[in-house]
């Protein structure tokens, strides 16, 4: 097993190299959102209607809003209170984020004193928006990462890679799922942990947190940090626990308070009901990576050169980061195989993979940067192949239907080949999305 050493630190001052992450930025923010319209499903409706309630209320309650959804209220995207408030059913953590982005549909609101067409019509602009914004931090701060651990060609190469081939275009970008703040979450984490300074192992004690309470899920990754801590920043472990376990226990304490259980909504979902941990196991893996409506080799085949990511150990830091998270994806793609529910419901490709797209990107730095021009050849044309299975989604989903079939082991139901041939949607193009009838799937 070979050691890839450390790429150069290249000889750009900080200003360039900032100027470079914000230009990766704005390039990513135009492509997100050049297809102009939303794209999700009814259940990220609470993440676009809290910040208006936090921004002209200050408060969590979607009571005001129950008049406009009441054909909604039996989904189970919504919670009532022991005191029998409407609240969310997810996590708070992205509204409470993203609210600033929403200032403009409250300023509305509150002019307007009621949720008017108008209102509501901002508010889903403002969904867009804030999810594309968060989703281009993330492939910045990726850029930056890459270029510390990579040269310039595989950090630019990733980059894009990770952006346009992946589900951070199609599903981070394009509303407020949980899964975009997770990856900017785990991107800043790993710039964080990197620091060896007090300062630093607190910042990542509060990402770290943050991530966990985002999506429970991620509790996996919450481990994988603090391995790193205890390795390598053993002295500062009692700080990175404190701040962590203190923003954990806040919300925790909002899920006991408001939702009657400490996992809030996702309380139900967490019974063993609801996992299989038999040979089922088997399917939901395979299904993971290789069905025909989900799995991840499809929608971003460049993965695939992760097999031979065993043959190269990166050299410190980037080593002790894989070390430490690697085992952590895995074992959430386990738990994810073992979910009774892993095809996600109604999206476009394996959208529970979405969170851990920052780690696998990362363990292709030592295959990348060993590959000769023929392996790279390769590995650029399975990344353009993947950035257009992501347009034909941004493009034209839904119009083939896909999200709709019951098997996902249909060879007919390959869902960019079934996009591709519903056509184009069309600009503008909002809230038609919403005329599917979406089927339910936990977050």
């Amino acid at each position: 097993m070979s050691e890839l050493p450390d790429a150069p630190v290249p000889a750009a001052g900080p200003r360039s190299r900032r100027r470079a992450a914000l230009a990766v930025f704005l390039l990513s923010l135009l492509i997100y959102n050049a297809n102009c319209r939303w794209i999700g499903a009814l259940d990220s409706r609470p993440a676009r209607l809290l910040p208006l309630s936090l921004l002209t209320a200050g408060s969590v309650y979607l009571d005001r809003f129950e008049p406009i959804m009441q054909q909604e209220l039996a989904s189970y995207w919504y919670l009532r209170t022991p005191a029998g408030h409407l609240i969310s059913f997810y996590p708070i953590v992205v509204p409470l984020l993203a609210a600033p982005l929403f200032i403009p549909a409250a300023l509305w609101l509150l002019r307007d004193g009621a949720a008017t067409p108008g209102v509501l019509l901002l508010a889903e602009m403002c969904e867009k928006a804030a999810a594309s914004v968060i989703a281009a931090a993330s492939v910045a701060l990726m850029f930056v990462l890459l270029r510390r651990f990579a040269t310039a060609s595989t950090a630019v190469l990733l980059t894009i890679a990770y952006a346009f081939a992946t589900e951070t275009w199609m599903i981070s970008s394009q509303a407020l799922w949980l899964h975009g703040l997770s990856e900017l979450l785990l991107a800043a984490l790993f710039l964080a942990l990197l620091r060896p300074n007090a300062g630093s192992v607190s910042l990542a004690g509060l990402l770290t947190g943050l991530l966990v309470v985002n999506r429970p899920p991620n509790v996996v990754f919450g481990a994988g940090a603090l391995v790193y801590v205890l390795l390598h920043h053993r002295r500062h472990a009692l700080r990175f626990v404190a701040v962590a376990g203190g923003i954990v226990a806040i919300f925790l304490g909002y899920n006991l308070s408001q939702a009657s259980g400490l996992l809030g909504g996702y309380t139900p979902w967490a019974s063993t009901t609801s996992f299989n941990f038999d040979r089922a196991v088997l399917d939901g893996f395979a299904g993971l990576l290789v069905s025909p409506a989900r799995g991840l080799l499809l929608f971003s085949p460049f993965f695939v050169f992760l097999a031979l990511a065993p043959r190269y150990r990166a050299a410190p830091p980037l080593g002790g980061l894989l070390r430490c998270f690697v085992p952590a994806a895995a074992l959430q793609l386990l738990l994810f195989a073992a979910f009774r529910y892993w095809p996600g419901g109604a999206c476009y490709g394996p959208r529970y993979l979405t969170d851990m797209l920052p780690i696998l990107v990362l363990a292709l730095v030592p295959v990348v940067d060993r590959l000769g021009w023929a392996g790279r050849l390769a590995f650029a044309a399975l990344v353009a192949f993947g950035i257009g299975v992501q347009a034909i989604g941004a493009f034209c989903y839904p119009m083939g239907h896909s999200q709709m079939a019951a098997d996902v082991w249909d060879l007919s139901n390959v869902q960019y080949v079934r996009e591709l041939r519903g056509g184009s949607v069309g600009l503008p193009f909002i809230d038609a999305v919403q005329q599917v009838e979406w089927s339910p799937a936990p977050p």
